[in-house]
């Protein structure tokens, strides 16, 4: 819906009726040059906004407002009546209209996850031997259930997209919150370069002549093409790969069942006999790091709570239950069959090398061997384009979160795609496949162990939640000796890959290490700014704008640069949406952005209605009290007034009117009687209890 909006101007404020007041007092200079003069620290700010659905008609400026010690500023804003019913993608009907069914929604995850049979087949072979079969199925069945009710918990009780970024981001720091984001991207990165090399794999058997380190580059740097010409993800065509790659999942499950029985299982028994044989490890090390290399054929289940906003209400517990049954059933019945039709030599590879098409090797029949080969290449191709859509979604999340650089987030003119992201995570995967030497093991526990992580902090973000949000309405509650059970599972995954593979670790550091020293920069680049702004100039000189202007030279603009790129930061403001006059409530608010957020500015907001004026002036006072607390910010206090219900469509207008970003909109917790999901109301943070 639009909104026209008016703002009245006070000569001693000198406000610019085009901008925001929140925009407009930025050009606040402090008084005296005491303090640096990139922090405005003025007295905080009162305003009175009100919002009517009664006309859409332009707003005019208030002719009078009334007066006090700390300026009021009254704005009012008009909107459309039925805007509360009418859906922004299609300018009204059915908000779900255009959200993914069960089959759209699990097709995309879907792929991801059951494409991991492909690979993790051979993986777990190499290391389990004979007892494969048990170990997919104990991860596949029994421990991807665990994590079937963790997963629906959290989302449920948060359907935002972001996964585990989005649980902790809500119940912890904002810098745990970043950890587990790094984790993602590495995990995004590592699942890219593992699904280009085995889908080149895969066609190299089709096609001999085939160099699989050019046709694996080939394949990033086309993705990253596509990409950036804006081509992403369709749901109908994931819709499409999956059910192709079911179908021939199914028709190799007959065949090789066909086989098995024609032997009469003689060469399942053969294998069984000799498995002792070429068993790379003792049993007992066998079925630990079978276990653990098994854990790849989950990964993927994760996916689906990235792009929960888009699925349709009640679908998100669906799609886990869909890719649970399937690769549940898929991952461990394909490592029998292998049993039952190749001889164990083969399916656990060569040399030290995993088989890396065992599938194919299943396959009694050239036409068969070759459509696993095309629909292996098609599905892990998907992949990497799923890679790409959701490394791009979460870094220019992260960028607009502040957590990463900012010209992250610039889109390109031409095709609207964000091509800095694109080409940075090409770059990116390109470096981690010729880094490890194409080492299909290294690659695979590069990706386990990311994603391990990922999962980790998933579980422990759930505990957290049952603590810290206890109160917000969710459909499921997973018990709590599953969430610990499904930990612990998962962290003896990580140790098993760990000591399967230690050049894992060396690789995982490394790439980590730089994404953590990106974000700690982020995090620390007011004061990195103002050590370099003190190198250059003395302290005396930088707390006044005048005398900083006289310095000359590279070394002023330079000085000059470092101040304005602080005050732009130190400015930015965050709101907190005040339900109640609770003082305690405030201070955490306070605390919390001074501990998490870049800024000295903190605006709190509190909605009312018109008959409920008399308990303003309490806020304004608990809002003054903080104030003379923490001088160091700048505390300002807006009362909307509204007959409007609190809703996402009332926190729209507040932040088009305020023009800060929904994202850096904080609230506390809500009780489970709260009527809307928090991804209703467009991105607001949960930051108390």
């Amino acid at each position: 819906s639009s909104t026209a909006v008016g703002l009245v101007s006070h000569e001693n404020r000198g406000l610019d009726t085009n901008r925001s007041p929140l925009s407009a007092t930025n050009t606040m200079a402090s008084p005296g040059g005491k303090q640096p003069f990139w922090q405005d620290r003025e007295h905080g700010t009162v305003a009175t906004f009100r919002i009517s659905n009664k006309s859409s008609s332009p707003v005019h400026l208030q002719d009078t407002v009334t007066a006090s010690e700390t300026d009021p500023l009254l704005v009012e804003i008009h909107g459309n009546a039925n805007s509360a019913n009418a859906d922004p993608a299609s300018g009204g009907g059915d908000p779900h209209k255009h959200k993914l069914g069960q089959l759209l929604a699990t097709s995309i995850s879907g792929n991801d996850i059951t494409a991991s049979v492909l690979y993790v087949t051979g993986v777990c072979m190499y290391y389990a031997g004979f007892w494969a079969p048990l170990c997919l199925f104990l991860v596949s069945f029994v421990v991807l259930y665990l994590f079937r009710s963790i997963y629906s918990e959290v989302v449920t009780a948060l359907p935002v997209n972001g996964g585990t970024y989005t649980v902790l981001l809500n119940t912890t720091s904002k810098s745990v919150a970043s950890l587990a984001a790094g984790l993602t991207l590495i995990s995004y990165v590592a699942t890219s370069v593992v699904s280009a090399s085995v889908a080149v794999h895969y066609l190299k058997q089709v096609w001999t002549g085939l160099n699989e380190p050019a046709g694996t580059s080939i394949l990033l740097l086309l993705f990253a093409l596509l990409s950036y010409f804006g081509i992403k993800d369709s749901a109908r065509v994931a819709a499409t790969i999956f059910l192709v790659h079911m179908l021939v999942m199914v028709i190799l499950v007959v065949d090789c069942c066909d086989t098995a029985i024609k032997d009469n299982f003689n060469l399942l028994q053969e294998n069984y006999r000799v498995r002792n044989d070429f068993a790379n490890y003792p049993t007992g090390q066998a079925l630990f790091f079978g276990f653990a290399s098994a854990m790849l054929g989950i990964s993927g289940f994760e996916t689906s709570s990235n792009y929960v906003e888009e699925q349709k209400p009640g679908v998100f517990p669906k799609t886990l239950r869909n890719m649970w049954l399937c690769v549940g059933i898929l991952n461990p019945l394909i490592g029998f069959l292998g049993l039952c039709t190749v001889p164990l030599d083969q399916l656990m590879g060569h040399d030290g090398v995993p088989n890396d098409t065992p599938l194919q090797d299943m396959a009694r029949q050239q036409w068969l061997k070759n459509l696993v080969s095309v629909d292996a290449f098609l599905v892990l191709a998907g992949s990497v384009l799923t890679s790409y859509v959701g490394f791009t979604g979460l870094a220019v999340r992260l960028a607009m979160d502040r957590v990463l650089p900012a010209y992250l987030a610039v889109k390109n003119r031409l095709f609207g795609s964000y091509h800095v992201v694109i080409f940075a995570f090409c770059l990116l995967c390109l470096s981690l496949y010729f880094i490890t030497n194409r080492n299909t093991l290294i690659l695979s526990s590069v990706y386990t162990m990311a994603f391990l992580c990922v999962m980790t902090l998933f579980g422990v973000g759930n505990l957290i939640l049952k603590y810290k949000r206890s109160r917000i309405r969710r459909d499921t509650r997973a018990k709590v000796w599953v969430v610990v059970l499904a930990v612990i599972s998962v962290v003896m995954a990580v140790a098993g890959t760990v000591l399967l593979n230690k050049n894992t670790l060396i690789f995982f550091v490394l790439y980590y290490g730089v994404t953590l020293v990106i974000m700690g920069v982020m995090f620390q680049r007011v004061r990195l700014l103002q050590l370099i702004l003190r190198g250059l100039a003395h302290k005396e000189v930088i707390d006044s704008a005048e005398l900083l202007e006289k310095i000359p030279g590279v070394r002023g603009r330079v000085a000059r640069w470092c101040a304005q790129v602080i005050k732009e930061i130190v400015n930015s403001p965050c709101v907190f949406l005040l339900k109640d006059c609770d003082i305690q409530t405030m201070n955490k608010a306070v605390q919390y952005v001074k501990a998490n957020e870049l800024t000295d500015r903190l605006v709190f907001v509190h909605v009312h209605s018109p008959y409920e004026s008399s308990a303003l002036p309490q806020y304004q006072a608990e809002a003054a009290v903080l104030q003379r607390i923490y001088p160091k910010m700048r505390i300002d206090t807006y009362f909307v007034e509204s007959d409007e219900a609190f809703d996402g469509i009332l926190v729209q207008k507040i932040a088009s009117e305020l023009d800060i970003p929904p994202s850096r909109f904080f609230m506390s917790c809500p009780s489970d009687a709260f009527p809307f999901d928090i991804a209703q109301l467009g991105g607001v943070r949960l930051i108390t209890h």
